[in-house]
């Protein structure tokens, strides 16, 4: 089973051109209309990253599809170089994983992981701590590209982390300006925020691959925690008086005794307790 993707296009060099980890489809390319990273780049949003209120949990992981094969394994069969036999209950056998990020080989989808390329937190910190629950959830399953989600060695997964490419690039540096042009066409599919210094880097390095273009991605409906289906309602955080966000358990001023705050994730928080000691505390 195979799932219709949208591939990134990026600089390679001709030793490259036909790596099964890193070159992408011809056809699909010649077929679909592109969008050249610089114009991708320069159609992001500028803005701070917000940091408060990070869970990785408020993304929901992985949904179930009709066919038995949840998120994950639809991304493990669909990255295959070897495509698996795929069992009952979705269980995975002689199957090949080459990882694009540091080229490990693995037949054992058990030690292979699934990165989102732009992470949770970046995701979070650049527009997502708006998002409705369903829109994360949607976020966080994006099957609508190939390259939002990537079969990765665990390796290569873990010391990534949050961070984005200001802080961390592929070990294979063949596969880096295909990473940055993926990375840049997903914060732009979603609509989602870039910050002065990444976009800088960003903008430097996509240079020197030539700008590489990438097969427009399609942008989904964003529905932040004011419409949609979701129940959430997002308030702007209480601040303290050195200007950060509140947080449950923190001591409040006794001038607050019983005033309701919000911390930065738009938690409600009360403060009460000891009225000649009062904090924060969920409500």
């Amino acid at each position: 089973m195979l799932l219709a993707g949208v591939s990134a296009v990026a600089a390679q060099p001709a030793s490259a051109a036909h790596d099964p980890a890193t070159s992408s489809s011809p056809r699909a390319a010649s077929s679909a209309h592109t969008r050249s990273t610089h114009f991708l780049l320069n159609h992001l949003t500028v803005h701070a990253a917000h940091y408060g209120g990070y869970e990785r949990s408020k993304f929901q992981l992985w949904t179930s599809h009709p066919d038995g094969c949840n998120t994950r394994y639809q991304v493990l069969i669909r990255d295959a170089k070897r495509k698996p036999h795929v069992g009952s209950g979705c269980y995975l056998t002689h199957g090949k994983w080459i990882s694009p990020y540091d080229g490990t080989v693995s037949t054992n989808p058990t030690k292979v992981q699934i990165d989102h390329v732009v992470p949770l937190a970046v995701a979070w910190g650049s527009g997502a701590f708006k998002w409705n629950a369903a829109t994360r959830k949607r976020f966080a399953n994006d099957l609508g590209t190939h390259y939002d989600l990537l079969a990765v060695s665990a390796h290569s997964n873990e010391s990534k982390g949050d961070d984005g490419p200001d802080q961390w690039l592929p070990p294979r540096k063949a596969f880096d300006c295909r990473y940055m042009a993926d990375y840049t066409a997903v914060l732009w599919r979603w609509h989602l925020t870039i910050d002065e210094p990444e976009k800088a880097f960003l903008h430097s390095h996509l240079a020197t691959c030539g700008w590489p273009h990438v097969t427009e991605p399609k942008r989904p409906a964003i529905h932040d925690t004011h419409s949609g289906t979701g129940h959430e309602k997002h308030h702007a955080c209480t601040k303290t008086s050195s200007g950060s966000c509140i947080r449950a358990g923190e001591f409040c001023p006794v001038a607050d005794y019983g005033k309701v705050g919000y911390d930065g994730a738009g938690k409600k928080l009360v403060c009460t307790g000891s009225k000649t000691h009062p904090h924060w505390e969920a409500n």
